[in-house]
């Protein structure tokens, strides 16, 4: 798998320039993409990737967090976190539940990157 960057306010709004912001995350993922020689994936909500992530980073693959029945954001996702309350009895608390868009061939292929 590979590295994932978390771009979310959530709770913690910020008083940051959005371009500084993004700035930032431009500083990061080029340092962390240089040093590892792979490409950082992006994990964020539908508000963050419309105010940080859309026309910015084309080139990362984005996983995105929605709760709702169909994806909105305008680039094609990799993962799609759907839900974060759902209990099995193998694991103790609530489970994530996520997505790959892509079949069981375009799985492999990607893990083999």
């Amino acid at each position: 798998m590979p590295y994932v960057l978390d771009i979310e306010e959530w709770v913690n709004i910020t008083t940051v320039p959005t371009n500084k912001v993004i700035s930032q995350i431009n500083e990061f993922i080029t340092l962390v993409e240089k040093v590892t020689g792979k490409r950082i994936m992006i994990y964020t909500n539908e508000s963050s990737y419309n105010k940080y992530v859309k026309g910015n980073y084309d080139k990362n693959d984005i996983w995105i967090c929605s709760f709702s029945k169909k994806q909105t954001i305008s680039k094609q996702w990799t993962f799609w976190q759907h839900s974060h309350n759902v209990k099995f009895d193998c694991a103790t608390g609530w489970i994530d539940i996520n997505t790959f868009n892509g079949n069981r061939s375009e799985w492999n292929k990607y893990l083999s990157r």
